[in-house]
């Protein structure tokens, strides 16, 4: 009886042993998945950033306002600043879900530590990979959110920042305009 409790109490050594020693290996896998979505959120900035500048370009290229009026050719600008505006309004939209679904990503990564993962980490000073394209990305950002001032009126044209709404806006908005 005894040599059975003592066998089983080697057997759970053995077995958290080997369990722990495999814990750095799946800390470098869990970083190494988070380096990678981070990577491909900065990619995916990249690559709409470029798609976005194409289709601003096609839009200021188009010349629907010649041989007319000043004041009609500034209605046709102040259009096209509207239509870059929305496409603009558009990214931001789209890059405020991806960021979301990278920072759900990363807690669905790290969901799968435990508490020796947990002081591992603690022990070599190693925290959780962060995702660094969100903070990289502010210039690209920053330049979708700006206006698009094609037309010389004074009627500025910005885009719809949706990283920039909150719930507490939309309640606000609802009770004095409406939906």
């Amino acid at each position: 009886m005894l040599s059975a409790i003592i066998g089983g109490a080697i057997g759970v050594v053995i077995s958290a042993l080997a369990r722990a020693l495999g814990i750095p290996t799946e800390i470098r896998t869990h970083d190494a998945a988070i380096a990678d979505r981070d990577d491909a959120l900065a990619t995916w900035v990249a690559d709409r950033n470029y798609l976005l500048g194409r289709e601003s370009t096609a839009i200021r290229k188009r010349d629907p306002y010649q041989g007319t009026t000043d004041s009609a050719r500034n209605a046709e600008l102040h259009e096209l600043d509207l239509r870059i505006a929305d496409l603009r309004g558009a990214a931001l939209h789209e890059y405020r879900d991806e960021e979301r679904r990278a920072g759900l990503d990363r807690a669905t990564i790290l969901a799968t530590e435990g508490w020796g993962h947990r002081l591992s980490r603690k022990l070599a000073s190693n925290p959780a990979r962060q995702l660094h394209t969100p903070e990289k990305a502010t210039p690209v950002l920053d330049s979708w959110r700006k206006q698009s001032s094609m037309s010389t009126d004074e009627r500025p044209v910005w885009p719809d920042d949706a990283t920039k709404r909150t719930l507490d806006d939309a309640i606000k908005n609802v009770r004095a305009l409406g939906p």
